[in-house]
C-alpha cells in the first residue's frame, strides 16, 4: 500500500517534506498525480481504484469527500498545507502525530515505525488491548499518535490542525434486501477484484469466507493462485488443499516446521504491527517462505465477512429471527443485543480481570459508552450489531491484522465493496443465522466446492446443518458442545509461556500498571495463561532491539 511521512513544519520558512518509507523490495502501489503546486496521493483497495479520477476532480475543484475503498492525501506546497482523508470505513487509516517541532502524517503502520519503534506506550492503551484485543475510535498506543476513523477529513497547516469528522455516523440503515441482489453485488465485487488487480491470489482455509471468493471466482472463469498456511495437520490447510485441487488451483503453502514463538517472527510481527498486533492475530504467522513466493501480487481475503453470519448470529437459537423485527420487544431485544457485544468481549477482558480487578469498572463503563454511541439509530437489534461489527471490530481488530500484509500484498476486500457490503449487510436476519447466506450462495455458484467438508461440522457443505449447529447456544445450554473447530489448530500457541522469560511478561505487567497485582502462585498462574496477555507482551518486548533476543528466550 502507501508507505509515506508526511512532515508539516510547525516554523512558517519551512516546506512540507514528503517521504516514501519503504524499504528496498517493499509492496508501495499508491498513485501520485502532480496537479499543479498539489500533489495527491491515493491509496487503498485496488479494486476501489476507479474512484481516484473522482478523488482528483474534487481536489481540482477544491472539494473534499470520503470515498469507499480508498484513502488520500493531499500536499499544497505553496500554502504549505496537507489535507487528508480516510476511505468510508477506515479500513486503510491515516495516523497523525506530533514529533518534536513538526506534525506528521503516517499512511501505514510501517510509515508508523519510523516514529513510534523506540516511544514509550500509554499503559491505559495497552490495558484496552489486552482485555478487549483491540482500541476504539482514535486511541493509539501512544499518547502523541491518533488513528483517523472512516470518514474523516483533516487539514493541518503550520499553525494548527482542523478536524471535519464523520465518525458517528452510521454505516448501515433499516433497509431490507434480497437475497439474489446480494449475491450478484457480491461476484460483481469479486470482478472487480480481477479486474483490477495484478495476479489476484485467494487466501484459503477452512472457513466460509475464503470458500466464497472462491466460488465467485471461479463462477467467474478466472483460476488464481491460492494460498494457506499453518500447521498441515489443521482443518484450515487440510480443507484449503481440497477447495484448490477441486477447482484445479495451484497451492501455495509455507514452511510446515514455522513456530509462532521463533524470536525473527515475533520481530516481524512487533515491527509490521507496531505492538497493536499480538503474535496469535491470524495475519501474524505468514512465514518467510510464504512470503517469497506470493509478495507483490494482490490478495483477496474475507475481512467483513462476519456482518453476513458470524459475531453473534452463531450464537442462535430457535426464534432469533425475531432480532431482526422492530416490533414488540424492541427494548429488551436491544439490550439482549448490547449484552452480547459485552459478553464477545468479555472472553479476553474477564481473565484480565481476575488479575487487574481495579481497572473492571472504569474500562467497562467506557465500552458500554461505545457500544451506546448508535444504540438509537436502528429500527432492529440486529442492523444495530451488524453496524458495530462494521464501525469497530472490523475497524479496530481484524483490519489492524491486514495492515501488517501491506508491505507484502495489494489486498482487496469483496465484502467491503460498496454495493456487496449494503446488499449482504441489509439481508434479512434468516440468511444471517447458521451462515446461511454463505452456505446458500456457495452451493448456488459452485456445487462442488459445496461437496468439500467444512471445518465447523466436519461434513459437506452441501449437506445442511443438524438442529444442533443451526442453534448453537440452545444445545450449548443443554451441555452439548459441537460447534468450532476441532482438529489441529493453525499454530499451537499454547506454548508460548515457555517461551517468554518472567521478566519479559513482568515488564508488560508493569507498564501496564498491573505488576502489583501478581502477589502469588496463582494470580501468576491467570497471567500464563491469558494468551493476550502473552502474545501482547511477546511483540512489545521487541520495541527495543538490542535486548530483543534475550527478553523473549531468557530463562
Amino acid at each position: 500500500m502507501a508507505h509515506y511521512l508526511i512532515t508539516i513544519p510547525k516554523a512558517t520558512n519551512k516546506a512540507v517534506e514528503i517521504t516514501n518509507t519503504a524499504n528496498d523490495g517493499e509492496l508501495d502501489s499508491a498513485t501520485i498525480w502532480e496537479l499543479g503546486h498539489k500533489t495527491v496521493i491515493c491509496w487503498g483497495d485496488p479494486a476501489s481504484a476507479a474512484s481516484d479520477a473522482d478523488i482528483i476532480a474534487d481536489v481540482s475543484l477544491n472539494r473534499s469527500q470520503s470515498y469507499w475503498g480508498r484513502s488520500w492525501i493531499v500536499v499544497d506546497s505553496n500554502e504549505q498545507t496537507v489535507q487528508a482523508c480516510t476511505d468510508r470505513l477506515g479500513i486503510f487509516p491515516v495516523w497523525i502525530g506530533e514529533h518534536q517541532h513538526n506534525t506528521a502524517v503516517y499512511t501505514s503502520r510501517q510509515a508508523l515505525s519510523t516514529f513510534t519503534h523506540h516511544q514509550p506506550k500509554t499503559s491505559s492503551a495497552q490495558r484496552t488491548l489486552v482485555a478487549f484485543g483491540q482500541l476504539f475510535d482514535e486511541q493509539t498506543l501512544w499518547n502523541e499518535i491518533r488513528c483517523l476513523n472512516g470518514r474523516t477529513t483533516v487539514t493541518i497547516d503550520s499553525e494548527r490542525t482542523n478536524i471535519q469528522s464523520h465518525q458517528d455516523i452510521p454505516i448501515l440503515d433499516n433497509d431490507i434486501t434480497r437475497f439474489d441482489d446480494a449475491l450478484e453485488a457480491f461476484v460483481e465485487a469479486v470482478r472487480e477484484a480481477f479486474n483490477y488487480g495484478s495476479e489476484p491470489m485467494v487466501s484459503l482455509s477452512g472457513g466460509l469466507d475464503s470458500r466464497l471468493i472462491l466460488s465467485a471466482a471461479t463462477a467467474l472463469g478466472k483460476k488464481p493462485t491460492t494460498l494457506t498456511y499453518g500447521s498441515p495437520l489443521s482443518s484450515d490447510h487440510q480443507i484449503a488443499k481440497n477447495l484448490a485441487e477441486c477447482a484445479g488451483l495451484r497451492l501455495i503453502t509455507g514452511n510446515e516446521f514455522a513456530t509462532p514463538t521463533d524470536p525473527s517472527n515475533i520481530q516481524r510481527v512487533a515491527d509490521l504491527g507496531n505492538g497493536e498486533v499480538p503474535l496469535h492475530h491470524a495475519h501474524s504467522i505468514l512465514d518467510s517462505s510464504l512470503l517469497a513466493q506470493t509478495s507483490g501480487r494482490m490478495l483477496l481475503t474475507g475481512t467483513g465477512a462476519e456482518v453476513a453470519r458470524a459475531f453473534y448470529y452463531d450464537r442462535g437459537f430457535p426464534g432469533f429471527s425475531i432480532f431482526g423485527q422492530g416490533m414488540v420487544g424492541h427494548t429488551s431485544l436491544m439490550e439482549r443485543a448490547k449484552r452480547y457485544i459485552r459478553e464477545e468481549y468479555s472472553k479476553s477482558a474477564t481473565p484480565f480481570f481476575n488479575y487487574a480487578p481495579q481497572y473492571k469498572e472504569t474500562m467497562l463503563n467506557d465500552l458500554n459508552r461505545i457500544i451506546e454511541r448508535h444504540a438509537h439509530d436502528f429500527d432492529t437489534a440486529a442492523r444495530f450489531l451488524d453496524n458495530f461489527y462494521l464501525q469497530n471490530r472490523v475497524v479496530r481488530f481484524v483490519a489492524c491484522g491486514q495492515q501488517m500484509l501491506d508491505s507484502h500484498y495489494l489486498r482487496s476486500h469483496p465484502f467491503l465493496n460498496k454495493d456487496a457490503l449494503y446488499q449482504i449487510a441489509h439481508l434479512p436476519v434468516r440468511y444471517k443465522l447458521a451462515s446461511r447466506f454463505h452456505r446458500k450462495a456457495i452451493q448456488k455458484l459452485s456445487p462442488k466446492l459445496a461437496n468439500i467438508r467444512w471445518d465447523k461440522t466436519d461434513q459437506p457443505l452441501s449437506h445442511g446443518l443438524p438442529l444442533s449447529y443451526r442453534y448453537p447456544a440452545l444445545t450449548s445450554r443443554l451441555g452439548i458442545e459441537n460447534w468450532g473447530k476441532n482438529s489441529t489448530p493453525m499454530y499451537n500457541y499454547s506454548e508460548l509461556a515457555k517461551h517468554l522469560s518472567r521478566g519479559t511478561i513482568e515488564r508488560s505487567l508493569r507498564q501496564m500498571n498491573c505488576l502489583s497485582n501478581i502477589n502469588d502462585d496463582q494470580s501468576w498462574q491467570c497471567v500464563q495463561q491469558h494468551l493476550p496477555t502473552l502474545g501482547f507482551s511477546a511483540v512489545w518486548s521487541q520495541s527495543k532491539p538490542l535486548t530483543a533476543i534475550q527478553s523473549i528466550t531468557g530463562a
